[in-house]
């Protein structure tokens, strides 16, 4: 196996037990109440955050959650399930949105992206945020967008934004032109309706939305997970952008789920878990407290 190449391993009945009694323990109590912060005008509801504080008191690392959605549905709800394990931690969590495919083509959610990440370099300390301690997680059209933040966003606008300290991702589409294709073997759309028109008619656009196209050595350390059972986002997407964090000199994680197909949880029959939970934690503690 590959160095930093590792393979999912399923939840044991025992396992799942343990999981549904710890979430079955949590009240709504545990949760912090948000404060919603409107962060850009321009855009509307879109441009309003949730902030989740931890528990704990003083300036927190946190992590800024980006969902999915195959960049045509989602908001900044969508990732709600994932906050209790994170505050557990000691992170405060930001939930954002960004305009999807039905208002506006790329690079609007980009350009949103870039502009809260921005907000978030001027604003973040008046929210209890440590300026210099923030992680990216998104999941499929999320996971791409925070891979193009942690590529071309540092890569072309490093001083207008927050730092970066860690992104993880999972079953991110990394290339556009890999996904249009993709998608007409399946006989849908998501990428030519996100960005506008076909690879033929958008070059220059398609290989601007690309992450693997910016892979650079000054990249914040990456966690990607992807199942190799996934029918909507291509596998080897994945393999061939870590492959190219190698090359710069980069290691990256890259977790396998043997016969998972798109998702971001554990498994389907049980309450929703990140996949590898634990290690995403402990990979965020590393990169936002060490």
């Amino acid at each position: 196996m590959p160095p930093g190449v590792r393979h999912f391993r399923r939840l044991s009945r025992s396992e799942i037990r343990k999981v549904e009694r710890l979430r079955s323990n949590m009240s709504s109590a545990d949760t912090p109440n948000p404060q919603s912060v409107q962060t850009n005008p321009a855009i509307g509801d879109r441009g309003v955050i949730d902030i989740f504080p931890p528990r704990s008191d003083g300036d927190a690392p946190f992590v800024l959650a980006i969902h999915g959605g195959g960049w045509h549905g989602g908001d900044r709800h969508a990732y709600d399930w994932t906050i209790e394990p994170l505050i557990a931690r000691g992170f405060a969590v930001v939930t954002c949105s960004y305009r999807v495919s039905s208002e506006e083509h790329f690079p609007a959610a980009y350009d949103d992206l870039l502009h809260l990440m921005g907000w978030l370099r001027d604003h973040s300390r008046d929210y209890g945020l440590q300026s210099q301690r923030c992680a990216l997680l998104g999941g499929s059209a999320g996971g791409h967008l925070a891979l193009l933040l942690s590529t071309r966003g540092l890569l072309e606008h490093r001083d207008q934004m927050i730092p970066i300290a860690a992104t993880v991702a999972y079953c991110p589409p990394v290339d556009l032109r890999l996904q249009y294709e993709h998608d007409q073997s399946r006989g849908t759309d998501p990428a030519e309706r996100f960005m506008g028109g076909t690879p033929d008619e958008l070059p220059d656009a398609y290989r601007a939305a690309s992450p693997t196209h910016f892979v650079h050595r000054d990249m914040p350390p990456v966690w990607i997970a992807h199942g190799d059972a996934d029918t909507i986002v291509p596998f080897e997407g994945a393999g061939q952008f870590v492959d190219r964090m190698r090359a710069e000199g980069l290691s990256p994680i890259f977790h396998v789920a043997p016969g998972r197909g798109h998702t971001m949880i554990q498994q389907d029959d049980a309450p929703p878990v990140l996949l590898e939970e634990e290690q995403v934690l402990q990979f965020l503690q590393q990169h936002l407290t060490g």
